[in-house]
């Protein structure tokens, strides 16, 4: 029978077998199992140590100084060399002008070498160690409009509510704001004790609309123009009463001195002006003492505010002024409503309304 290729098959020789090495004798004269892989492992130790023996090729490219080297030595060797040296573009001299450039594809790639450095600490400049294992998602601290963290968790939400609420992009705010009460709902579902986060993000939802307000009334032109002055003075003596944190109620303690001042309650400004000063470092205090004079010096007197009146107590829906005879207050996250029909809480949609005189309990006699 005649295969294809011109190989011809047929009977095999008795004798085949007699002049062959047994399989046993063959493995017999191997060398160990692993043997090759241990020499492996110790050459690339040997490499990331950098304990190469000197190359006298690589040694003729200093001393002589042939374009490229002038041989071809190992590229591991060559690679070697060039770190420990430290040369500029990596230890290759620059060829002569007068000599042909050797074509790309003869150029021999040299591997990278890892060295033993250990990694730079760049946590000083803001960027994360790539030593390290990446950081939790963490919001940004600029932000673009309508960028809302979606069912995010609630300090994501919160935070980057806040990075809005200081780029003046009041209605993203109020929508970040919102979804990190929605967080908070999850987490109160599973039990969390939520009522100081929902507190501080009450807070800081209701200065939102307050400056929502305020902007609107600042457009406002023509005969109500004056009476507007008035509200946005009003609007900002609520804004500075709000336990915001430290920068950002500095920040709404501004904006209501500003605003009273324009409406000559200068009593008030001076007032704020010397709580300020409290606080202000010492390259701020003489602009504030020479407003506080100002102050003094048109008259320490209130325009447009009444003797009775308390900036912390204003409604959160309506933004008005509170009545003194009780009001009602969301037992959550602590806001608080003049006459609100809803039996929950608009702020943060979870507590429940009750009355000012409710919260405190009756009142024993004191006659017995």
């Amino acid at each position: 029978m005649v295969m294809g290729g011109g190989v011809t098959t047929g009977p095999i020789p008795e004798d085949f077998f007699q002049n062959t090495i047994p399989s046993l004798q063959v493995a017999a004269s191997l060398p160990p199992p692993g043997t090759f892989l241990a020499k492996l492992d110790q050459i690339s130790q040997g490499v990331g140590r950098n304990n190469i023996a000197p190359n006298p090729a690589a040694a003729s490219v200093t001393d002589i100084g042939l374009p490229d080297g002038g041989v071809t030595s190992q590229p591991s060797q060559l690679a070697a060399s060039f770190v420990s040296i430290g040369l500029v573009d990596g230890g290759v001299l620059p060829q002569a002008s007068g000599q042909a450039a050797i074509p790309p594809q003869s150029q021999v790639q040299v591997p990278q070498v890892q060295l033993s450095t250990p990694p730079l600490d760049l946590s000083i400049l803001g960027v994360p160690d790539s030593g390290k294992s990446p950081a939790p998602a963490s919001p940004p601290s600029s932000v673009r409009p309508g960028q809302v963290a979606r069912g995010a968790a609630a300090p994501v939400c919160f935070k980057t509510g806040l990075a809005h609420l200081e780029q003046n992009q009041l209605p993203d705010a109020l929508s970040c704001f919102d979804e990190a009460f929605l967080a908070l709902a999850k987490d109160n579902s599973r039990g969390a004790d939520i009522k100081a986060q929902a507190t501080m993000c009450a807070q800081y939802k209701i200065a939102a609309t307050l400056l929502k307000e305020i902007a609107r009334l600042q457009k406002v032109q023509g005969p109500s123009a004056l009476s507007a002055k008035d509200e946005m003075a009003r609007l900002s003596r609520h804004l500075s009463s709000l336990p915001l944190l430290a920068k950002h109620r500095i920040n709404c303690l501004r904006t209501a001195i500003k605003r009273n001042m324009e409406v000559q309650n200068f009593a008030y400004a001076k007032q704020m002006l010397e709580l300020l000063l409290s606080k202000a470092p010492p390259s701020k205090q003489d602009e504030l003492r020479s407003l506080i004079d100002m102050c003094v010096d048109r008259g320490l007197s209130n325009k447009s505010i009444d003797p009775l009146e308390d900036p912390s107590q204003f409604c959160a829906a309506m933004l008005s002024r509170l009545s003194t005879i009780g009001y009602d207050v969301c037992d959550l996250c602590g806001a608080k409503f003049s006459a609100l029909s809803a039996p929950g809480c608009i702020i943060c949609g979870m507590g429940s309304i009750k009355r000012s005189d409710a919260l405190t309990g009756p009142v024993p006699s004191p006659f017995g």
